[in-house]
């Protein structure tokens, strides 16, 4: 299929594998997909509950909430923000995987990401045109 930078976005959701240092239950989660002039496209924000050391947890699909084309979301950024109660430190991975309404799809990883109540948040380029 040719790519389509018109198409539009469809669907995402966030994997996390967490490493030697867990996420409390009780700290909360933010992701925000964003265009390279700050719309959001798409964001996710639960609880989620405790991930343990060494656990995958997800796929959670997240919300769409603009009808972004591919090529606006080519160069974005994704933002992970932790809202710890109290302290907390998490070391973990990210997977995210974005769909388009021509079935294409933009993944991006990041590892060894490391995030406390003093820096709570990451911001991960979602790199050039989608593929």
């Amino acid at each position: 299929m040719a790519d389509n930078g018109s198409a539009r976005l469809a669907a995402g959701a966030v994997t996390f594998v967490t490493a030697n240092e867990d996420r409390d239950h009780d700290t909360g989660i933010n992701i925000s997909v964003r265009t390279p002039d700050g719309v959001e496209a798409a964001s996710i924000s639960v609880p989620f509950g405790q991930f343990k050391d060494g656990t995958t947890a997800g796929p959670y699909p997240l919300d769409v909430l603009t009808e972004t084309t591919k090529d606006g979301l080519s160069n974005g950024t994704a933002t992970v923000t932790i809202h710890p109660n109290g302290d907390d430190t998490w070391r973990f991975d990210m997977r995210l995987r974005l769909r388009f309404t021509d079935n294409t799809h933009l993944s991006v990883s990041a590892e060894n990401i490391e995030l406390n109540d003093d820096r709570n948040t990451t911001q991960i380029s979602l790199g050039g045109p989608p593929n």
